[in-house]
């Protein structure tokens, strides 16, 4: 038993587990991105269109709203708009090769799948930084790639592909900057202004990026603040040395970067806080009611005020259920727009797998707090991580919930939303883990085994081929005979195809 024990632990360490756990997620995203019709669920068709009108311009910047484009919101105001210029490019590409539309989303639904690889990439990086074992990231990456909305995101066109590696790489930045104040070092200059320019560049690819770049301030702020306190650092001195010191490609190559990203985060954040008072401003302060009647997010909101019904409001019930949307919108799937048939047909979690996700998540984080203290001791900066999961997840439901107040409806809860901080987050629970089973060592290997044959149970894109059919697929013989192949294969090893039901 200690022989078998000793092998499954050399294989969740290697660089080829690794590399089989990538693979895993490159064949489940591009089986969701040559399978699902468009436009797949996630505002697919909203951000093909944005790339197609970038697409006849040069300016990242709409200074006025192009005539018939209410469909896509207020977008000389809408902050969240680079990776739709940044997509223009290869669009451009595509779109002077072939006329085929099916090919062209396909082709930007590949490069999305690249951008999410790359930032898995980078998020193993950021694990390994906290001086966890590599079999421990390693299967922290698995079961992340089997929660059912990661391809399903993953192989689309949408901004959160590329909002991961942009996380993930702010993220390793700031504990570079962390751990020289940490050893009394003197601070990097370049390095700090690049971790500002990516931060501003993050929140106009997503305007969610903010809480990162903000918990990111407030943890160097605090970092720098205590150090200057102790006379341990020279901040001013530093960064005046360093800079002076520095050759001027070196500020070139730093400094103009910055630029352009100041003045394009100022243009957008500081111009809406300015005028709208709001770094968003809904449809409505922007467009006339009447454009925007054509704008989806908008037309929701305003047919659930008008059928506003007293609800409760109490905050922790409201938590509570938030918390259970956001497993349900991580582990469901959806047809897409593409049919009459099934038109964003929105199926349920798979019950075991969801069970066995939301079980071992509520279970951790009870381990988490009774053994705090121990993994805060033996492994490094994750207070940081637990720091800056709490800030995001905390300000995304104080946002959910006074969108609930106001319109009387819980909208917008996504379990996407939560990716950038998802893998920090669930490495605490997998330490809570260990912990709690660290002279166990045969009830380690499993529980292990036991919670991946569970998830097996739906896992990936497993649920999506399980519950799709012809409508949810590209009308294509060779594609749709497929995934039926597929459903005769993977069904009979599913034991309950029942979805759960929604509640809360």
């Amino acid at each position: 038993m200690g022989e078998l024990q000793t092998n499954i632990l050399r294989v969740l360490r290697s660089e080829r587990f690794f590399k089989a756990v990538l693979a895993l997620f490159v064949l489940e995203s591009a089986w969701i991105a040559v399978s699902a019709a468009y436009p797949m669920v996630f505002d697919e068709n909203t951000h093909f269109g944005v790339i197609q009108l970038y697409a006849h311009r040069w300016s990242p910047i709409f200074w006025s709203q192009p005539p018939d484009a209410a469909w896509a919101g207020p977008l000389a105001r809408e902050p969240s708009y680079l990776y739709q210029y940044l997509m223009s490019f290869p669009y451009r590409l595509i779109s002077a090769l072939t006329g085929s539309q099916m090919v062209q989303i396909i082709f930007l639904r590949f490069i999305n799948i690249a951008l999410f690889g790359m930032g898995l990439i980078l998020f193993r990086r950021l694990l390994l930084k906290t001086k966890v074992s590599r079999a421990m990231a390693n299967g922290v990456l698995l079961f992340f790639i089997l929660t059912p909305v990661v391809p399903l995101l993953a192989g689309q066109i949408n901004y959160d592909n590329l909002v991961m590696p942009l996380a993930a790489w702010a993220l390793l930045l700031t504990l570079s900057v962390s751990n020289r104040l940490a050893r009394d070092k003197p601070l990097r200059l370049g390095q700090m202004l690049q971790l500002l320019t990516l931060c501003m560049f993050g929140s106009l690819v997503q305007f969610e990026f903010l809480p990162i770049f903000m918990g990111i301030v407030l943890w160097l702020g605090w970092q720098i603040w205590r150090r200057n306190k102790q006379k341990s650092l020279k901040f001013v001195h530093d960064v005046k040395a360093n800079w002076q010191s520095s050759s001027w490609q070196r500020k070139l190559a730093v400094g103009l970067p910055l630029i352009i990203a100041l003045v394009m985060f100022t243009e957008m954040y500081g111009v809406n806080l300015a005028i709208y008072h709001n770094p968003t401003p809904s449809c409505d302060q922007v467009l006339s009611a009447r454009e925007c009647a054509g704008y989806g997010a908008w037309q929701r909101n305003q047919i659930a005020l008008a059928h506003k019904v007293p609800v409760n409001t109490n905050p922790l019930l409201y938590t509570a259920s938030w918390t259970y949307r956001m497993f349900v919108a991580s582990f469901y799937t959806s047809s897409g727009g593409a049919s009459p048939q099934a038109y964003y047909l929105s199926i349920n979690p798979l019950p075991i797998v969801f069970g066995a996700a939301l079980i071992v998540f509520l279970v951790g984080v009870l381990l988490f707090v009774r053994y705090h203290q121990v993994i805060f001791r033996r492994y490094h900066y994750i207070g940081f991580l637990l720091f800056i999961c709490l800030l995001y997840a905390g300000l995304l439901l104080v946002r959910n919930y006074a969108d609930f107040l106001h319109v009387g409806q819980k909208i917008a809860i996504n379990g996407r939303y939560l990716f950038p901080v998802i893998l920090p987050a669930m490495l605490l629970v997998a330490l809570a883990y260990r912990q709690a089973l660290a002279q166990k060592h045969h009830l380690k290997i499993g529980v292990l085994a036991v919670v991946l044959i569970l998830f097996l149970q739906g896992g990936g894109a497993l649920t999506y081929i399980v519950v799709s059919d012809s409508h949810w697929y590209w009308p294509n013989r060779t594609v749709i005979s497929l995934n039926r192949s597929a459903q005769k294969v993977i069904r009979p090893f599913i034991i309950a195809k029942k979805p759960v039901k929604s509640f809360g």
